[in-house]
């Protein structure tokens, strides 16, 4: 009877140091495994935000070329009436469809916008360019165009 504890023993043991090594096979496979998918998973999201930032890059570009374009044929041209910039504006509005809106700010606190919408309702609540962030960017900084950071249009109440 000695001998069949000894061989339960015997068996018990073994069988443990068994599953003992697949637990540790399975575990430091998966941990390998686990590495390798998450290597690879930042290294597509790092590509993929690459990409993105150079398109959005492009786009801030275009946009930033648009607006020193129109200040150039404005210098140019030297028309500041609001008959002139609203029909200026308004042509920029039809050709870049992703825009709400175009206008230019005066220091008289009024503006001139292509959309026509009536600034006047705004004045009368007390907008005032020369307030703006985009106004006073653009003193800041005359040669060229610049970006401001999100804000809400106070016309539409949504970010602009």
């Amino acid at each position: 009877m000695k001998t069949k504890g000894i061989g339960f023993k015997l068996t018990a043991v073994m069988l443990c140091i068994i599953l003992l090594g697949i637990l540790i096979t399975t575990g430091v496979a998966t941990a390998i495994a686990g590495n390798a998918i998450t290597n690879e998973s930042l290294g597509k999201a790092k590509s993929e935000t690459g990409k993105q930032a150079l398109i959005l890059d492009e786009c801030l570009m275009y946009h930033k070329a648009t607006v020193a374009s129109m200040a150039a044929t404005l210098s140019h041209v030297g028309d500041y009436s609001k008959e002139y910039l609203y029909g200026m504006l308004h042509e920029v509005l039809i050709r870049n469809s992703v825009y709400q809106d175009v206008y230019v700010g005066f220091t008289d606190n009024t503006a001139v916008m292509g959309s026509g919408y009536p600034i006047e309702e705004e004045y009368a609540k007390g907008w005032k360019a020369t307030e703006r962030g985009w106004y006073k960017l653009a003193m800041t900084d005359t040669d060229n165009a610049g970006i401001t950071s999100l804000y809400v249009d106070t016309a539409t109440g949504t970010f602009v």
